[in-house]
C-alpha cells in the first residue's frame, strides 16, 4: 500500500499509531462509531495526503460496520424491516444503506454522507 512506501512519513506514523489498538473482531458499534469520529478528525486536512484519505476510508468502514450492527440488532430488526423495505422509505429504505456501501469503494466522503442520512432517518447514535 501506499502508506508502506514511504512508512517514515511523520502522517503515516501517525496514522499507523492511531490504527494500532484498533479490534474490529471485538469491537462494539459504539467503539466503531468513537474509532470513527477520531479518524474524522484526524484525517480533516489531510484528505489529499494518503494517509489522510486512507483514515477517512477506514472512517467510512467503521462507520458502515456499525451501522449495519445497529440496524440489525435482533431485538429491532423485525421491526425495522418493514419500514425499510416499504417504497416510500426513503432515507430509511435499505437501498440508501445499500448506496453508502457501494459508495465506499469510490468516495469515502460520500459513503459518509449517505450513512449519516440513513442513521439520522433511523435515530442511529451519532447520525
Amino acid at each position: 500500500h501506499e502508506l508502506m512506501r514511504e512508512s517514515h512519513e511523520p502522517v503515516n506514523i501517525e496514522l499507523l499509531t492511531r490504527v494500532a489498538d484498533l479490534v474490529p473482531g471485538t469491537a462494539s458499534a459504539a467503539d466503531m462509531r468513537k474509532w470513527h469520529d477520531e479518524l474524522v478528525t484526524w484525517a480533516a486536512g489531510r484528505e489529499q495526503m494518503a494517509a489522510g484519505r486512507l483514515g477517512l476510508e477506514l472512517a467510512a468502514w467503521l462507520l458502515f460496520a456499525a451501522t449495519v450492527v445497529e440496524f440489525f440488532d435482533p431485538a429491532e430488526v423485525a421491526t425495522r424491516m418493514g419500514e425499510a423495505e416499504s417504497p416510500e422509505a426513503g432515507a430509511k429504505g435499505l437501498e440508501l444503506l445499500a448506496t453508502a456501501r457501494q459508495s465506499l469503494a469510490v468516495s469515502p466522503g460520500l459513503a459518509l454522507a449517505y450513512l449519516k442520512r440513513f442513521r439520522e432517518a433511523w435515530g442511529l447514535a451519532g447520525g
